[in-house]
């Protein structure tokens, strides 16, 4: 659920210390979730881009949890200093929660969807799940809102070309 596109941060870097703390919070939970948003764009780009804050959203980490994965995902998260936090995109169906950590640096925001995927949905990028490229473009409007970051905009015109974004330049501001 992360904010909306903004053009004034255009060029504006996202903290390499938080990036790097997300990414440490994010190993610990790689083996039960799916990442879907900003994170998964982030893996789909390549290794060692600059974390520009409009080419993809770090302001949350999206995944998605197997429905019978969510209570070893519930009691990893309280082992880790994890609470859950109440938003405004709860509803009775139950299947968003968000779960908060705070550091001496700042915060870890998790977004969980409970929902069950089918194994042509999920690929392995660096080692994590990730949500296949095109069917990650189709959360847009309906579980994600920053659909104009760099690297949705690239990857939806490299999908309809019929080629993976996986790995493509075109995803960040520079080619590294």
């Amino acid at each position: 659920m992360g904010d909306p596109h903004n053009p004034k941060r255009a060029g504006e870097l996202w903290d390499q210390g938080r990036i790097d703390y997300q990414l440490v919070e994010l190993a610990k939970f790689k083996d039960l979730v799916v990442i879907s948003g900003g994170w998964a764009w982030h893996f789909m780009s390549p290794p060692g881009h600059k974390e520009v804050k409009t080419q993809h959203d770090h302001k949350d980490i999206d995944v998605f949890v197997e429905p019978n994965n969510f209570g070893d995902l519930f009691i990893r998260f309280n082992e880790n200093g994890y609470e859950r936090q109440r938003t405004i995109y709860d509803n009775p169906s139950g299947q968003f929660y968000r779960y908060t950590k705070f550091y001496d640096g700042g915060k870890v925001v998790f977004d969980v969807f409970l929902e069950s995927l089918l194994p042509e949905q999920i690929i392995d990028v660096q080692g994590f799940k990730i949500l296949e490229p095109n069917f990650l473009l189709q959360q847009y409007g309906v579980k994600h809102s920053s659909d104009l970051c760099k690297a949705v905009v690239e990857a939806r015109k490299l999908v309809a070309k019929g080629i993976s974004p996986v790995g493509r330049s075109e995803l960040v501001y520079e080619a590294q």
